[in-house]
């Protein structure tokens, strides 16, 4: 071999050992766990925007999972000597806000204390922080603990001067989610579905707060319905216990704690709580429910739950021996009846061979509670937003809006009912007919499904169904579910499902994994999907009609 191409090869040979090398120490040094002193104050930042769960390995946001799991940790790992929850206002349903309460107080019985530190917030977030040992409220940082409040939008006005009619139909005189785009102000049946729900959720609140700080639920009533917007009234009420700084808390705690903020500990893997050879699996579905993969999101702000992805895990989860029972977390306002019935049929196969636990989040509506029917058991917190069983679909007509900004069409049909979902004509009386029959039958099959999974006669679904949305604690007198109850008392319910006793330890998987960085760079490059595509068929899907669909339930606390 000639010298010259020796040397070229050593060279290369270097190189190569020394991108290994820099890059060994790279990964190394990013999956280095931090270091967490022997006498660790968990400092865990509650405000802003809180979720179930976020898959995206660059995602911020603090989500359940995390503090599912890492609280789970912190319980017992001897390095955590407590608590300290910065609490301000946060982005959350009032049942999030519950289930991670209900996260500190089972840290709280491995004897560790748990304060509160609240810089602002409103009664979901002073719920949130009654769970813990003490609540500190910030001087000049007044809370708002006023009642609860909704707005229900509609843009049938701006549809009118646009020249866009919404032409839908609907069974259950309470599905109201298309009255967005068909009317200008709320139905009775609206009116008095979201006023029982507001004040359903508002009254779970106060009894939760009453039992966790020991006060008559009538005096924390009295104190919200004046709303004095003073720290003074309420540490006299009794619902905080001091108002100081951050770093008066701190020091009365004992100076000798060092702070740990959580996103630095939720880096480590040490201790792990969850081992052995029998398998609890955790399964997160959250977002409108669309056919296809997930990912993204829909046109009305939400995540978009795809059906296929839900459904290849499902059955990969039924296919696992060791897998012996699993929760499913439902965060969804619904969405597709197809897609919703696709992810039913296969959690029914799933139910053929293990238990199945279902854990509702903030909202299990429509679809969301479509999907839960298989269920051995379903839990809803209290301030859950579930039921919605109804249906509705429809189109636009667009003819006025497109001549207003020059466009014209020709519609040229093979037969009776080609062209019924045009956009450019209303449905004949024959074609809606043939559509209402669609949504009727759409209707009876979730009556009767309702019916089945929930051991009740046909009449008394129809008589909870109609549309209507039902907060968790009325959707559990109305046996659409059968306990109240969060993540945690899910799990304990399939592990005892599953045959293991409380002394038993388990391992865990937790559905679905979060994407590594090169998940991410593909997705970003195009290979799984085209952006501008999947924008496209999005839209497409909402511009022109909505067939049998189960539209999601919006519901935004103020």
């Amino acid at each position: 071999m000639k010298r010259g191409a020796l040397i070229l090869i050593l060279i290369l040979v270097l190189i190569i050992a020394i991108i290994a090398l820099v890059g060994g120490y790279i990964y190394m040094q990013l999956n280095r766990e931090p270091d967490i002193p022997d006498n660790a104050l968990l400092a865990i930042p509650l405000s802003g925007q809180l979720v179930d769960q976020d898959t995206s390995p660059l995602g911020t946001q603090l989500t359940l999972r995390d503090l599912f799991f890492h609280l789970q940790r912190a319980r017992i790992d001897p390095r955590i000597r407590g608590l300290l929850l910065r609490i301000s206002w946060c982005n959350a349903s009032p049942a999030l806000m519950e289930d991670i309460g209900k996260l500190i107080r089972d840290f709280r019985e491995s004897g560790k204390p748990v304060h509160a530190y609240m810089e602002g917030g409103g009664l979901k977030e002073y719920l949130m922080a009654s769970f813990a040992n003490s609540i500190s409220v910030m001087p000049g940082g007044d809370l708002f603990l006023k009642n609860y409040a909704s707005e229900a939008l509609f843009i049938r006005g701006t549809l009118d001067k646009l020249g866009i009619q919404a032409e839908f139909f609907q069974f259950g005189e309470y599905k109201t989610a298309a009255h967005i785009y068909t009317r200008k102000k709320m139905t009775p049946a609206h009116r008095e579905s979201l006023t029982q729900l507001l004040e359903d959720i508002r009254n779970a609140t106060i009894t939760a707060v009453s039992q966790n700080r020991n006060l008559p639920v009538e005096k924390i009533s009295t104190l919200i319905n004046e709303l004095p917007l003073s720290n003074e009234a309420y540490l006299k009420g009794g619902l905080i216990d001091f108002i100081r700084y951050e770093d008066q808390v701190v020091t009365s705690i004992t100076p000798a704690l060092r702070i740990v903020p959580f996103e630095r500990y939720n880096r480590t893997a040490k201790p792990n709580p969850f081992h052995g050879n029998r398998r609890i699996a955790i399964l997160f579905a959250g977002g409108e429910i669309h056919p296809g993969s997930g990912g993204g999101k829909s046109i009305f702000g939400n995540p978009v739950l795809g059906a296929s992805t839900l459904v290849a895990q499902i059955r990969a989860l039924r296919k696992r021996k060791s897998v012996k029972a699993v929760v499913l977390r439902i965060d969804s306002p619904g969405g597709s009846a197809v897609a919703s019935e696709s992810i039913r049929r296969e959690l029914e196969r799933l139910v053929e061979e293990k238990p199945l636990v279902v854990s509702m989040a903030g909202v299990a509506a429509s679809g969301g509670y479509w999907i839960s029917m298989p269920a051995t058991r379903i839990f809803a917190l209290p301030e859950t937003v579930t039921g919605s069983i109804g249906v509705l679909g429809g189109k636009f007509i667009n003819r006025d809006f497109y001549s207003k900004i020059g466009i014209s069409k020709e519609l040229v049909e093979t037969g009776n009912y080609a062209g019924m979902f045009s956009d450019y004509r209303p449905f004949t009386a024959a074609e809606k007919e043939k559509f209402i029959f669609l949504l009727k039958r759409t209707y009876d099959r979730f009556i009767h499904l309702v019916s089945k999974s929930r051991r009740i006669s046909l009449q008394e679904a129809e008589q909870v169904a109609r549309g209507r949305v039902w907060s968790g604690d009325q959707a559990r007198r109305l046996n659409l579910i059968d306990a109240s109850g969060g993540l945690l008392d899910a799990l304990s319910s399939a592990r005892e499902l599953a045959g293991i006793s409380v002394d038993e330890s388990f391992a865990l998987t937790i559905l679905p994994r979060k994407k590594s960085l090169i998940d991410l760079l593909f997705s970003l490059s195009g290979v799984n999907a085209d952006a501008t595509s999947r924008i496209s068929a999005v839209f497409q899907r909402y511009r022109r009609f909505f067939p049998a669909t189960l539209l999601p339930f919006q519901l935004h606390f103020q």
